[in-house]
């Protein structure tokens, strides 16, 4: 499973949350198909053979001849004519005029066209994906602008004057699509302007230098790529194609010609080794091989690393693995986040950290003479936590993450220690591994003492205890990653006493006491909540948020689980979708996450 293939080790990326291109789609598709939007009217004029000029309908039909207007003709209501049948008072006006051509057009789903993925095809045509990839810049898209409704008409001019009037429809069946390359940018929003679900998240991340990212289609800056080639009108092909959407993008400036795919909530300054957003690229990745039919494997990916993390290099595309495998997996999830096996085992690290540096302890024994002629031995000891381990990452294998610390400290009395002495020597391990679907943290606390006293000497593994903590990830209920814990612990500690261990040292049980009451918190790792389960607080990829469907390691130990959008007509979610309506003059899509503000917003229009 391509899944499996994940290692973002190799890469500079912490984390990725990646969707299908189907996925994006459908969630486009699905909000345009259960709404209508209003239409535009575009009109240009042309006096002679000079440049078009653009023209409000209301102000076409308020200029007389002399102005260049219509005279009250709706230019949308004047069928089609030719020369030789008889001219009405709209013709005679269309005549007298400069009007050159009119395009009214409503954003939506083209009637008798089928969606693509959506079941019972009734229809003999299929749309073409509103957004795909665009295999030579990863960073731009490949947008469809589509329309429920879409008229263009145009006088025929001869020696005479009129001789035709052109008024032609995208007719049931077909398609008169624009295709435009977008690059794909964000923008930071003030949290007021965002939506409500995102604006929880962020308030749900307490105090911090927190910014709302929204992610986005830069109309202002696409390019037309290719115009409609299903019978659509020849004067629509050439000049007018690229007049119509330089006036529908430079008449959206104030809204800035944006179609939202998202928002993210970034840390603008360095915070603590958490899976905060820090740095984010939104780039499309192509599925290998491609083919014709693997297109909705493509993947909108949302490269991420953490705060203080690297920097991702412009047009990134180190990802070397599909994340999807076959199409039919295209019915079971929607997408996929992937976690760096370094950046969880980093994470991990700062949960265990003050288990492991208390267990942490620098020796600390002295022996000397005392009383009549040095007769006399005097031992004494400590043990002092809280120091500092060697940690390391493993670049490879199922062990991530390996935390070492050992010490000794020892000393005599008399000739060469004939009178007496004393070692005491802590180790301690901790080794964190990631196999399957568990996290398995391994503790191993050993202290040797040795006494010697006159010529008896003796010594052991006081303290010798393994703690295994397993835990089993899954998801639960609500569809959000859980971790449940088991341990267990293994104790080979020898139990010295003063008859078993060494029954000339009466302060024996003095200082197993002391090791007793130093290890009391040697227990059982804490890591309470794995905050995977906050990604969908951070990323709206294709403008929903989702749920997660499983969750498991991969064969480099990266953190894998498929995801899956939430249903915006379940009862208990609320509508989160795309929602495309027209500003003045284009159309612009946003996040909504209210169903009240959709309804009100359809209503204004």
């Amino acid at each position: 499973m391509s899944l499996n293939q994940s290692n973002l080790s190799s890469t500079p990326l912490d984390f990725v949350v990646a969707v299908s291109e189907e996925s994006v789609n459908s969630t486009m598709f699905q909000y345009m198909s259960q709404n209508s939007f209003p239409a535009m009217s575009l009109c240009w004029t042309q006096v002679e053979n000079g440049p078009l000029i653009p023209i409000t309908l209301a102000a076409l039909m308020a200029g007389n001849a002399s102005q260049g207007g219509t005279n009250g003709t709706n230019p949308f209501d004047v069928p089609n004519w030719t020369n030789g049948e008889p001219m009405s008072q709209d013709l005679t006006n269309i005549n007298n005029s400069a009007f050159a051509c009119g395009i009214q057009l409503q954003i939506g789903i083209p009637a008798g066209m089928n969606i693509p993925g959506a079941p019972n095809q009734p229809y003999t045509n299929t749309l073409p994906y509103m957004v795909s990839l665009n295999t030579t810049n990863s960073n731009t898209a490949i947008f469809n602008l589509l329309f429920a409704q879409f008229t263009v008409v145009y006088p025929t001019f001869g020696r005479s004057g009129l001789s035709a009037y052109n008024n032609d429809s995208q007719p049931s069946g077909s398609s008169w699509g624009i295709t435009v390359n977008v690059p794909l940018s964000q923008i930071t929003v003030s949290p007021s302007s965002a939506p409500s679900n995102v604006q929880q998240a962020l308030s749900k991340m307490g105090p911090g230098a927190f910014s709302i990212q929204q992610l986005f289609f830069d109309f202002l800056n696409a390019t037309i790529t290719d115009a409609p080639t299903q019978n659509w009108p020849a004067i629509v092909s050439n000049q007018f194609t690229v007049a119509m959407l330089e006036q529908l993008i430079q008449q959206n400036e104030q809204s800035q010609g944006l179609a939202s795919v998202g928002y993210t909530i970034t840390a603008g300054a360095v915070q603590p080794s958490t899976f905060n957003i820090g740095n984010l690229e939104m780039v499309f990745e192509e599925y290998e091989p491609s083919t014709e039919s693997t297109q909705m494997l493509n993947t909108v990916n949302y490269l991420c690393t953490v705060p203080g993390g690297n920097r991702i290099p412009p047009n990134y595309s180190g990802i070397s693995w599909n994340w999807f495998d076959t199409a039919a997996q295209l019915g079971t999830f929607d997408g996929v986040v992937a976690i760096n096996r370094n950046t969880l085992a980093a994470w991990i690290y700062s949960q265990i950290s003050n288990n492991v540096m208390q267990n942490c302890f620098a020796p600390y024994v002295r022996v000397w003479l005392s009383g009549f002629i040095d007769m006399t031995v005097n031992w004494q000891w400590n043990l002092t936590p809280w120091q500092t381990p060697t940690v390391t990452y493993p670049a490879t294998g199922s062990t991530v993450l390996s935390v070492n610390y050992s010490s000794s400290a020892s000393d005599q009395a008399g000739l060469n220690g004939d009178m007496g002495g004393m070692k005491l020597a802590p180790s301690y391990s901790a080794n964190v591994s990631f196999e399957n679907n568990t996290i398995i943290i391994v503790q191993n606390l050993t202290i040797y003492l040795w006494v010697s006293s006159l010529s008896t000497s003796a010594g052991g593994n006081v303290v010798d205890i393994t703690i295994t903590d397993t835990y089993t990830l899954g998801v639960n209920a609500t569809g959000q990653i859980s971790a449940s814990l088991s341990s267990s612990t293994s104790n080979t500690s020898e139990s010295p006493s003063r008859n078993g261990f060494l029954n000339f040292f009466t302060d024996i049980n003095d200082i197993i006491n002391s090791i007793n009451s130093w290890i009391q918190n040697f227990t059982a790792t804490s890591i309470t909540d794995i905050p995977v389960s906050d990604f969908n607080s951070f990323v709206f990829p294709g403008s929903q948020t989702f749920t997660y469907s499983n969750v498991a390691f991969s064969n480099n130990q990266d953190m894998v689980s498929c995801i899956v959008y939430d249903d915006p007509a379940g009862a208990a979610t609320e509508a989160k979708t795309v929602k495309l309506y027209s500003t003045e003059n284009f159309s612009h899509a946003v996040l909504n996450t209210n169903p009240e503000e959709t309804a009100q917003t359809a209503k204004n229009g």
